[in-house]
């Protein structure tokens, strides 16, 4: 049964036919929003594998659908009255399935990867709460972005490592990994930094870089590297890199921030000092490893794309003997 409360819809879930009713309410919502039919389908499929599972193995359960503040996007929370998930981490991994857990279990590793949010509220003795979230891209009305990196001529391995993320509809994360070196060894530490950045992108940048310190310090083979990190927000731009990678900004505005010395995994400054300010207007960032050396006056091609201007950008600044990474995020024009 569907009951309208305030701005949401709760639906009980008492027998199968209601994880239907779910699972299409969430695609109307969605679609309603203006979500993509590629985005549609994958809310759908997050929303109908808890919903269906609450069914087999944790009845009765509600499930409460709304639009995020400001229509940013959709919210559905699922709760249950089972005996709780006995092994969280286990029920996360892709295909993991058991007939014989008496909760939610079946999918949850399927619908962690459809949705941009997949949060677990509680799982225990009186039941299990989680709660899907997913965002439109609304930064893409704002912005346009390209990361190029390639390793030095000659060498199959890219010691450098970039990461673009989008979240939350309109924030971005990014960042650059230069692994100490090239080759082999250069690229696995910076593959290895890449997935914890990756993983804790939201957190703060103090915490990814004492994260990724930490664990490079104890892996073998040793290899330290230098990283860059920004967040960009509607309203801030936020900074951080140690070691010999670079920020450029060209801007209403005249911005410039210092890099610590220093490599993560290595020897780390005793204070890590995070920029933030005010998000400049019409802006363009450059973020780069030391295999690209920008001059001190950048003229991209407005009348071209982001992706030509910066393919010849790099062409030009990116050194032959060393790996080479270049993020280029633009307001659009």
């Amino acid at each position: 049964m569907n009951i309208a409360v305030t701005n949401s819809v709760v639906i009980t879930i008492e027998e199968p036919e209601d994880a239907y009713y779910v699972a299409q309410e969430a695609r109307h919502l969605a679609f309603e929003l203006g979500f993509s039919d590629f985005d549609i389908g994958m809310i759908t499929i997050a929303v109908a594998e808890i919903a269906t599972n609450v069914v087999r193995y944790a009845l009765p359960g509600i499930a409460t659908l709304k639009k995020l503040e400001l229509d940013k996007g959709i919210e559905v929370t699922i709760e249950d009255n089972g005996p709780g998930i006995s092994d969280l981490e286990q029920a996360m991994v892709d295909g993991f399935s058991t007939h014989c857990e008496p909760s939610i279990g079946k999918g949850l590793g399927s619908a962690n990867r459809c949705v941009e949010e997949f949060i677990v509220n509680k799982t225990d003795s009186n039941g299990t709460s989680i709660t899907l979230r997913h965002y439109l891209p609304l930064l893409d009305n704002l912005i346009e972005k390209i990361g190029i990196s390639f390793p030095a001529v000659g060498l199959h391995d890219n010691g450098d490592q970039y990461c673009l993320k989008q979240y939350q509809g309109d924030k971005l994360f990014a960042c650059v990994i230069d692994g100490a070196g090239k080759g082999a060894n250069a690229a696995v530490a910076s593959q290895y930094a890449l997935g914890i950045a990756q993983k804790h992108y939201r957190d703060s940048f103090d915490s990814i870089i004492k994260q990724c310190h930490c664990a490079l310090k104890i892996r073998r083979p040793f290899r330290p590297v230098q990283m860059a990190l920004l967040r960009l927000t509607p309203d801030s731009l936020e900074f951080c890199a140690i070691g010999d990678v670079g920020i450029k900004i060209i801007a209403d505005s005249k911005e410039s921030f210092a890099v610590h010395d220093g490599s993560v995994g290595l020897t780390l400054p005793k204070k890590i000092h995070i920029h933030q300010i005010d998000r400049p207007k019409n802006l363009t960032v450059f973020l780069h490893s030391d295999g690209v050396v920008l001059p001190n006056d950048i003229n991209l091609d407005s009348q071209i794309s982001l992706e030509r201007s910066s393919c010849q950008l790099y062409n030009q600044v990116a050194l032959a003997n060393d790996d080479a990474t270049l993020i280029v995020i633009r307001d659009k024009l």
